[in-house]
């Protein structure tokens, strides 16, 4: 284990650790069909899950609290060919007092298996097996069959033992976009504009952002990066001196997509050479056990696989940044040092959805022993509108004059995350900032500290 990820596992652990027994099961499934899941009924028997493999290179291979999935090309699957994905369970000790319901779906053609063991060191102890092999009639092509997971038989075996460190230290981040021109404030897309309109690149509207913001109990700004020499990096060299004046925090989101898809690994790795080489060392640029933290925005735009390969690039080159991952799949944690999500008004229980995977974030460290505890944090959001952009299909979710933004505020203070994300300080567009402006004034930052306060002044 390095020293940064050592001081920061003490510096959980010292906010509190909380003793637990689990069994590690490994589930490993398989399909020659299209595609194929795994659903459990009841999550919180688990504590936390993690992606060992995948076989035959599934087109997509998933995995969530409550489900893992596997697929392929159609056209492999007529073919008979085989994909899967193993992953490795914590069930918590007292799962074995009655049965686990899970359910299985696959596609209408093909079969899919579910085996499932019981890791007892190096060796692997047959629990149960599970195939699906047909149609279920009137199900729409999904072919559910339900099971049941019985554990009673792990009676004779010793669960294991570990410990949990606590949530770390709690930090409000707000997304901020330096891209904007004066003239674009006249655009018939925006439905609201800013008290004071203003042009990115003025060192007085960034001061008072900044002023604003801490005002509100905002700790910094991770500010949307579009590479070497760019616009947004021209402004973000003004952000980070004004907040190095003013006691505030900068980060960057790494805008990892262009027109047509994602940036080629290799320009992603220059782009992170030249960042981390020209910044790092900014007073202002933050840094978690003196490691720079970098957040990817669409990071599952590319595969794990090539994340694995650009961290190792930059890591060759005598960097080690924080990566912060998108995206609420936990095999994201194989990866990277934590996980976010940007937009959550799509997510119907909120609440649930974090409560859930703050867990499954905590308790990681209990199926591996080469990773530190991970970041675990949580998004809160306005509202969204992005039907007035041309060639959008026009998602939008309504900000009942400020409940909304209250409502993901109180559900992701309820998950105990280390930090929490806003989205956003000033997207215009998508009409999510939360930035003062003609139609709300400064509601949302009254909402903003008010939750701030409330959060921060109750540690545990």
């Amino acid at each position: 284990m390095s020293m940064p990820v050592l001081l920061f596992l003490l510096c959980r652990l010292s906010l509190g650790a909380t003793e637990v027994r689990y069994y590690q099961l490994r589930s490993s499934f398989s399909a020659d069909s299209d595609w194929a899941a795994v659903q459990w009924e009841d999550v919180n028997a688990i504590l936390t899950c993690r992606l060992v493999s995948t076989t035959n290179s599934p087109s997509s291979a998933r995995l969530y609290p409550d489900r893992l999935t596997a697929s392929q090309a159609l056209a492999s699957a007529l073919k008979g060919h085989s994909v899967g994905i193993t992953v490795d369970y914590a069930f918590n000790a007292e799962a074995i007092n009655k049965p686990i319901g899970l359910q299985v779906t696959k596609g209408d053609i093909g079969s899919c298996q579910l085996e499932v063991y019981l890791v007892q060191g190096s060796e692997l102890r047959a629990i149960a097996r599970y195939r699906h092999t047909g149609t279920v009639p009137g199900s729409n092509g999904r072919n559910p069959i339900a099971y049941q997971l019985d554990l009673a038989a792990l009676k004779d075996s010793l669960p294991l033992v570990g410990q949990v460190a606590g949530g770390g230290n709690r930090m409000i981040w707000a997304f901020y976009y330096p891209w904007y021109n004066n003239q674009d404030w006249s655009s018939k897309i925006l439905k609201d504009t800013p008290l004071f309109p203003y042009s990115s690149d003025d060192p007085c509207a960034i001061a008072m952002h900044i002023d604003q913001a801490k005002a509100a109990g905002i700790d910094g700004f991770v500010s949307s990066w579009w590479g070497p020499g760019s616009y947004t990096d021209k402004n973000l060299r003004t952000l980070l001196a004004l907040a190095s004046q003013k006691d505030f925090w900068v980060s960057i989101y790494l805008e990892t997509l262009r027109d047509g898809g994602p940036r080629e690994p290799n320009q992603i790795t220059e782009w992170l050479t030249y960042l981390l080489t020209q910044y790092k060392d900014h007073p202002a640029f933050f840094k978690l056990s003196s490691r720079p933290v970098v957040v990817l925005w669409a990071s599952g735009s590319l595969p794990l696989d090539s994340w694995r390969q650009i961290i190792a690039s930059v890591k060759a080159k005598g960097l080690d940044p924080v990566f912060v991952g998108m995206g609420y799949d936990l095999a994201n944690l194989d990866v990277f040092d934590g996980i976010h999500e940007y937009a959550i008004f799509n997510i119907p229980d909120l609440a649930a959805t974090y409560q859930t995977t703050s867990r499954f974030v905590r308790y990681y460290p209990l199926l591996t022993s080469d990773a530190g505890p991970k970041l675990w944090i949580a998004t809160a959001q306005p509202g969204y509108d992005d039907r007035l952009i041309p060639g959008r299909k026009g998602a939008y979710q309504d900000r009942l004059d400020g409940q909304y933004y209250k409502n993901t505020l109180a559900a992701a203070i309820a998950s105990d995350p280390d930090w929490i994300f806003i989205t956003t300080w000033n997207e215009w567009w998508e009409h999510t900032y939360i930035e003062p402006s003609r139609l709300y004034g400064d509601l949302y930052l009254q909402i903003t500290a008010g939750s701030a306060r409330s959060w921060k002044g109750n540690r545990p």
